[in-house]
Formats: structure tokens, C-alpha cells, sequence
């Protein structure tokens, strides 16, 4: 009975215990909420004793030295302070400044602002002009400031730091690292900052006097990127360096040094932090987080009542030499190599530091953890009375054991099963690595296999010729003859090709169906080897009962003279066939790196045309036609230009082949309709009966799409169907010849009026376009400058003569002289179109709004 009593008063005991931790822990939950809510109460009290600051920033908002200012200037002030309005200039867009934006800066003085805080040269400036009309008795302090202060300054409450480097120290640095550097080239844009930055170092270089110095300094200001890049490389890599002076254009510090890093290979520094990315090395820099950071524990000092012109204008450099582990790693700098007091950043040794946050937050977790053993603790002690329970169960376990030992002789005899299913996987295994490493229907490496022999089967110092064989119409063949054809082409070119190399050397095939080949030596375009191959392509393939003919492309790569890289080197072998894809004429081709800037240039044409196309950039301009006697106007065409960021107006070159390689030229030729429809209601050409012309790709005709964009318009804005003419090339007609006759013939008998836009450059044959659902022909402009000789003239005569025989209209172009006039109007076509009678304009130049 005793004991009974005693194990029920300790479970009470222990109940009683839990009981009191959770009362703790609900107390102080209630203890951090209250004390939550007064601290907002207490926040909230103080809002109305605020003080006013403005910072206005010289550019904009995502420029990453003017967001790292801010950042330093705004975490030094507790918002229950102060309250922070913020204006961003956007020098770099904006040049000159937005009046409205100087406006809104004006509109502060009627707000009590208590500080003015400016950041770069340009809000300097202009707070400077505004001080003494707006803002006379608040204090201003500025930083990133470049140049030193103006000698005639007025004001003794305009104070801050300068944006100074000891260039002195950095060049004496990197004389004594780098002794091979023979040139270091200050790169930049066109601006007042990169002169500014280069005029402080060639000061500090004629300082040192560079007769001891083992280099010169040169200034790289070009504002068109490529130029710069391509002017940068004509240095010997080995021995130039490179400075960044600061941003490019609307690019920020980190991306114009990052791209200047990586596109030249060249050791690079700089003089911002923001700019340290990737390998570029960094140097003796400025912290704009720094610098923003000295800025607000100042405005709190004359927040707490110091005198503003107790303070200094900080003029020596306040700067921290800061390096990038990967820079360092990629130009051989060791850490011994570095100035005193460096920074090195990037390094992943020690990448990891403990923050404070992370410090609360484990010292929280050890409480929580302590809390939690505490209940585990009084757990384990309620459970004990279970442990007894536990040994019956033993004795189930027992018996169990003897079942299980039943078992494992079964298991035993499953092991010995398992040992023969393993050679049986092993066997799998060998014949899925010949699959993997073999085309199974002609017997090649596969392009995994063949990029791994390359670095056993050739010598790193040996040179070797990279083929890739493209057969450009074994899509075409397959589809049209079958599988077995399209096996059977494969097995006599493998056969072929490896009748023909060494045994050394390898033959693969790419998963694009590409034939890879690398051969030990240099073998030119001219060579018996690239002869061969062409002689083999260039008979007809007898298959069976078949015969094909084999349309194919050669790219040539070389290593090592094009790159080191051999995965490099095959995929300049397939790039050097791009430029050629479409050239009837021409099969091989060699690798040149223009090639690559070829394809990113026309990317970011095709990246251009999209931003173009949002932002409404492109516009139409529109060339009149003149009946024959030079006066009446009798139609219009309607001519796609292109508004330009950098404010020019591109012309069609530009834009248009690269529109037409990458299918944007459907949305352009649609918005060019939409454009054109607006145009004819909005100037009301219906009522002139003044018919436009729009120039459409033969990619318009490959569907129905165009035919109901068509009738959608003319059904939208109510339009005559004869007010639309759509103007199409011989090639473009040839290129999709059946699908998009049909498609002309059904426009034509809904009664749009079809022309074959530049006779004479194409087919050129009266006979065939007779059978084309056409209504005029427009004749090339290069009939009219050949006119001098007698023969282009009756040839130009004869054409207008057959082409009024067959019923078509006749629109001759580039009539620029009047001497060209009086002759063509001799042949009587009917139309005239050139810069003699009108150049291309904007539409408010012929007629007025209706």
C-alpha cells in the first residue's frame, strides 16, 4: 500500500513540474508581447520629431555605386529619427538633366528639409546652383564627389568627402608585382569621370618619374564597346593591364569591368569595390558603402548639435586594398605579393564568418535545446515504468530470432541467385558502354567517345585539323524516301571517311547527325584531303534503286593556332559553317573568330527588335508614286524605319535580314499593317483614293495567317480592299512558290492588288511571271541607273512594252535625275517612285490630319 502511495505522490511530482515550465514559458511569451506593443506605441510618439533629410543621387536606382551609398548612408540612421526623402537624377540617361527633375528638387525647399545629402559630381553641381535662391540655411554633405572642390565655393556649410585614391601607392604596387606590365590602359567611356580618373593618375605617374617605371599609361575612352574591346586586344595580352575608370553608359561599375575582365583575358583593377567580380583583381579602391557610411554617423553628429563648419572636407584618400581571390589566382598574385593592411575577398577558405544574428540565433537554439532535454528528462523517468512491460517482450523477440534464422538460410540461397543476376548486369553493362560509345548502324564513335579519344590519341603539341561534315538535306531525303535511305547515306559517307584518314586519327558522328572528324596536321581548304571529300560529295549517291544528290557543308577548325580547347575547337568547326548555310555556292568553310562576333551582334539585334517592337521604336516613313507626268500623286509606299535608342533612324540594312533569320519580320510585317490601316483612316486616303503599298516576307506566305490579318483589318477600319498593296520579291515568291501562290491568288480575287516587287534581280522571265496571280510589276532601280547604255535602255523599253502586253501595270524606281526622267517617261510606264519626285518621310509631310 506504502509503495503504491509513493509512486502516485512522485507522478504527481513530475506533473506538477511540467505544469511549471509550460506557466514559465506562456509568461514570457505575454512579457515580449507587451513589451512589442509599448515599443511601437513609444515609435509611433516620435514620429512627429523627426528630421528631414534629402539625398539626391546623380544617377539612378539599381546603379550599384549609388544603391551601395545609399545603403551606407541609410543603415547609420534609425528610422524613428529621421524621415528620408530620395530623388535619382539618372545623369547617364538623362543628359542634360530632366528640368521636371530639377523642378521636384526645387519643390523640397517648401518642405523644412533639415540635411541635403548629395551624391556625385552632377547632384553636387546642381545643389551648388539651387543653395542660394532655395535652400540658403540647410546644411549639405556630399560624397563620390571627383575633381576637388570648386576654388570660388561661397558656402561654409557644404561639406563631405572626396572621391580620392592614392594612386601613387597603386602604381608603385603594381611596378614591383607586375614588372612585365608594359602597358596599362585607363578604360572607360567618353565621360568626365574616366578623364577625370586618368588625368589623377598620369599626375601621380609623371610624379613617380616614369623613368622608373616599366610602364606606360595609356587612355581607352571609345564610346562604342566592340571598338573599345577590339582596340584593347591589338595589346599584347602578356604584357598590358587593364584599369577600369568606372561605368559604360547605362552599364554599371561591375558589368563594364566584368566584361572587360572576361573579354580580353587581361589583368584587371579598378578603383571601385562594386566593380570586383569574377577575376577581376580589385586594387586600392573606394567603398561607396564606406564612404556613404561616414556620411550618416555626420549628419548624427549634427543631429546631436555639432556646428557644421566645425567639420572638414575629407581630402585624403579614404581607401581600402581590397583583392579578389580569383583575380589574384587567375595573374599568379600571391598573398605576400600584396600591399599591407589588403583585403582579400572571394577566398574560399574563408568565406564563412559568424554573424551577431547568427550568434542570437544560437544561443536561442541551445535554450530551446535546453528546454527540450529538460522535458525529455522528465519523459524518460515516466517511461522507466514502461521498460518493465519490455521484458515479456524479450521473450517474444526470442522467438522471433529463431524464425529469423529460418530466413537467412533462405536469404543465402536469394544470394546466391543475386551473384548470377550480377553477371548477368555486368554483361548488360558492356554492351549498354557500346552502345553508348558506338553508332550502332554505321559503326563511328559516338560524339561522347569521340571527344574522350581525343586526349589520348593526339600529342599536345601535335597540330590538328577538326571537321564537321553537315549534310543539309538528310532530313529532306529521310522524310521523303524512309528510314533505310537515310541509314544506307550515313554508311557510305562513314565508309568513305574512313578510307581516307589515318589510323591514328578519328571519325565520330554528333547527335545531330554531323560527321566529326580530327586529323593529325593542317589541311587548308585547298588541301588534296578537303578536295577528296568534295569530289566524294559531289557525284550523286546510286542507292539501291534510287539515285540522291547530296547537299552537305564542311566547317574546318585548327588546333592550336584557333584555340587550345579541343570541345572548343569542334564547336568553332560547326560555327564555321553558319555564315555559308545559305550560300548555294560555297560548301567549306574555315573558322574565323569574326564569326562569333558576327552571331552576337546579330543576337543582340534580335534581343534590339523585341525591346523595339514593346516600346513602339519602330515607325513608318512613306515614298510617294507619280503618274507620268511627274506631279499627279497616284500611291504610296510605306517603308519600315526604326527609331533607335541611340538616337538614329536605322533603315531596313540594319535590322531586316537578321528580322527575317529569326521569323520576328511576321510581327513587323503585321504591325506594318496596322500601322498602314491607321495611316489610311487617320489622313483619309480613302476619300483621295490614294492606295498604299506594304512590303511583305515570302515567311508571310508559308500559312493562312497573313490572309486572315488581311481581312481582319480591312473588316476593323472599313478600307477598300484596292487601298492595300502588297508588294512581294521573285525570291521571296519562289522560296514558298506553291503555298504562297495560292494564297496571292486568293488575296488578289478578294481585291487587294498584288506587285512583284524588284523585276529583274530574280527569275526575270516574262513567261514565267504570266502564270503569277500578280497585277503589277515594279521594276529594280538598278534598270534606271544603267539607262547611259543603249542596250539597258531598250532592254528597260522592251520590258514595259511585254509587261503592258500581258495586262500589267508598270512602277519603274530610283528615278533620281531629271535626265532619267524624260527618257523613262518616253516608255510611258505608269507609275514613277524616286528621290527625284520625293525621298521617304514621315506621313505629316505629305498630307494633313483628317
Amino acid at each position: 500500500m506504502e509503495a503504491a502511495m509513493g509512486k502516485s505522490n512522485a507522478k504527481s511530482l513530475t506533473l506538477m513540474r511540467v505544469k511549471i515550465i509550460l506557466l514559465i514559458l506562456f509568461l514570457v511569451g505575454i512579457i515580449c508581447i507587451f513589451y512589442a506593443i509599448a515599443a511601437d506605441q513609444v515609435k509611433s510618439s516620435n514620429t512627429d520629431s523627426r528630421e528631414n533629410i534629402l539625398i539626391i543621387h546623380s544617377y539612378n536606382q539599381g546603379f550599384s555605386w549609388t544603391d551601395e551609398l545609399h545603403h551606407g548612408i541609410i543603415e547609420q540612421l534609425p528610422d524613428s529619427q529621421y524621415n528620408i526623402y530620395t530623388e535619382y537624377l539618372d545623369a547617364y540617361r538623362d543628359n542634360p538633366l530632366n528640368q521636371n527633375k530639377i523642378e521636384t528638387i526645387k519643390s523640397y525647399a517648401t518642405k523644412n528639409i533639415d540635411y541635403i545629402v548629395v551624391t556625385d559630381n552632377t547632384a553636387f553641381d546642381l545643389i551648388l546652383t539651387l543653395k542660394k535662391d532655395f535652400f540658403p540655411n540647410t546644411p549639405v554633405l556630399f560624397a563620390g564627389v571627383n575633381g576637388g572642390i570648386p576654388p570660388n565655393m561661397a558656402f561654409d556649410d557644404v561639406k563631405g568627402i572626396l572621391q580620392n585614391i592614392d594612386y601613387r601607392e597603386f602604381l608603385l604596387w603594381l611596378n614591383a608585382t607586375m614588372p612585365q606590365i608594359k602597358d596599362l590602359l585607363v578604360c572607360g567611356a567618353d565621360t568626365a569621370t574616366t578623364k577625370g580618373t586618368y588625368a589623377q593618375i598620369i599626375k601621380a605617374y609623371e610624379d613617380l618619374n616614369p623613368i622608373n617605371l616599366n610602364f606606360t599609361i595609356h587612355s581607352i575612352t571609345i564610346d562604342d564597346y566592340f571598338e573599345q574591346t577590339n582596340e584593347i586586344k591589338a595589346y599584347d595580352k602578356n604584357a598590358t593591364a587593364l584599369y577600369s575608370a568606372g561605368s559604360f553608359g547605362v552599364l554599371n561599375h561591375d558589368q563594364y569591368t566584368d566584361m572587360l575582365s572576361s573579354n580580353t583575358n587581361m589583368p584587371t583593377f579598378c578603383g571601385v569595390s562594386t566593380s570586383i567580380t569574377n577575376q577581376v583583381i580589385g586594387g586600392f579602391v573606394i567603398s561607396p558603402h564606406q564612404h556613404g557610411a561616414i556620411l550618416g554617423k555626420e549628419i548624427l553628429e549634427l543631429s546631436a548639435g555639432r556646428d557644421i563648419t566645425t567639420l572638414p572636407i575629407i581630402e585624403k584618400p579614404v581607401e581600402a586594398r581590397i583583392f579578389n581571390y580569383y583575380g589574384m589566382k587567375a595573374f599568379n598574385i600571391s598573398v605576400s605579393d600584396l600591399p599591407p593592411n589588403s583585403k582579400i575577398i572571394n577566398n574560399p577558405k574563408n568565406n564563412y564568418t559568424l554573424t551577431y544574428n547568427q550568434v542570437i540565433l544560437f544561443i536561442t537554439m541551445i535554450l530551446l535545446l535546453m528546454v527540450i532535454i529538460s522535458g525529455l528528462l522528465i519523459i524518460i523517468k515516466i517511461r522507466r515504468k514502461a521498460n518493465l512491460s519490455l521484458s515479456k517482450a524479450n521473450d517474444d523477440l526470442y522467438k522471433n530470432k529463431i524464425e529469423l534464422e529460418e530466413k537467412g538460410e533462405k536469404l543465402i540461397e536469394s544470394q546466391i541467385a543475386l551473384t548470377k543476376n550480377y553477371d548477368l548486369l555486368v554483361a548488360a553493362n558492356e554492351k549498354i558502354s557500346n552502345l553508348v560509345n558506338y553508332n550502332q548502324a554505321i559503326g563511328i564513335y559516338t560524339e561522347i567517345r569521340f571527344i574522350d579519344l581525343l586526349k589520348t590519341n593526339f600529342a599536345l603539341d601535335k597540330e590538328i585539323t577538326f571537321f564537321n561534315i553537315t549534310i543539309t538535306n538528310l532530313n529532306e531525303l529521310t522524310y521523303s524516301q524512309g528510314k533505310e535511305i537515310y541509314e544506307a547515306i550515313l554508311k557510305r559517307i562513314a565508309d568513305f571517311l574512313n578510307r581516307i584518314i589515318s589510323a591514328n586519327d578519328l571519325i565520330g558522328l554528333a547527335g545531330n547527325n554531323d560527321f566529326l572528324i580530327a586529323t593529325e596536321g593542317i589541311y587548308e581548304v585547298e588541301s588534296d584531303l578537303v578536295k577528296e571529300i568534295i569530289r566524294f560529295f559531289e557525284h550523286p549517291f546510286v542507292l539501291d534503286l534510287i539515285t540522291v544528290i547530296i547537299k552537305y557543308k564542311i566547317g574546318i577548325a585548327y588546333y592550336p593556332s584557333q584555340s587550345s580547347s579541343y570541345t572548343e575547337l569542334l564547336y568553332h568547326s560547326r560555327l564555321a559553317i553558319m555564315p555559308e548555310i545559305n550560300n548555294e555556292l560555297s560548301n567549306v568553310a574555315v573558322f574565323k573568330h569574326t564569326t562569333i562576333e558576327k552571331i552576337i551582334h546579330e543576337n543582340c539585334i534580335r534581343t534590339e527588335i523585341e525591346t523595339a517592337m514593346e516600346k513602339q521604336e519602330l515607325m513608318l516613313y512613306y515614298q510617294p508614286k507619280y503618274g507620268i507626268d511627274g506631279v499627279t500623286m497616284v500611291g504610296l509606299e510605306a517603308l519600315i524605319r526604326w527609331n533607335h535608342k541611340d538616337g538614329t533612324i536605322k533603315t531596313p540594312a540594319y535590322f531586316i535580314d537578321v528580322a527575317e533569320q529569326s521569323g520576328q519580320i511576321i510581327n513587323i510585317g503585321f504591325y506594318v499593317i496596322e500601322q498602314v490601316c491607321e495611316t489610311i483612316v487617320k489622313y483619309d486616303l480613302i476619300t483621295r483614293k490614294i492606295p498604299v503599298a506594304i512590303n511583305l516576307s515570302g515567311q508571310h506566305f508559308a500559312s493562312k495567317d497573313i490572309l486572315y490579318k488581311l481581312k481582319d483589318v480591312i473588316e476593323r477600319y472599313r478600307i477598300p480592299q484596292f487601298l492595300l498593296e502588297i508588294e512581294i520579291t521573285e525570291t521571296a515568291l519562289i522560296a514558298n512558290k506553291e503555298f504562297g501562290a495560292a494564297i496571292l491568288t486568293e488575296l488578289r480575287n478578294f481585291g487587294f492588288t498584288i506587285t512583284l516587287d524588284d523585276f529583274g534581280t530574280g527569275y526575270s522571265s516574262i513567261s514565267y511571271i504570266k502564270c503569277l496571280p500578280i497585277d503589277k510589276i515594279k521594276i529594280d532601280q538598278s534598270f534606271t541607273r544603267r539607262l547611259d547604255d543603249l542596250k539597258s535602255r531598250n532592254l528597260l523599253k522592251g520590258i514595259i512594252q511585254m509587261a503592258h502586253e500581258l495586262s500589267f501595270e508598270v512602277t519603274v524606281e530610283g528615278v533620281e535625275t531629271e535626265a532619267q526622267y524624260e527618257i523613262i517617261k518616253t516608255f510611258k510606264p505608269d507609275e514613277l517612285q524616286g528621290y527625284l519626285f520625293k525621298r521617304p518621310c514621315p506621313i505629316e509631310e505629305l498630307f494633313e490630319k483628317n
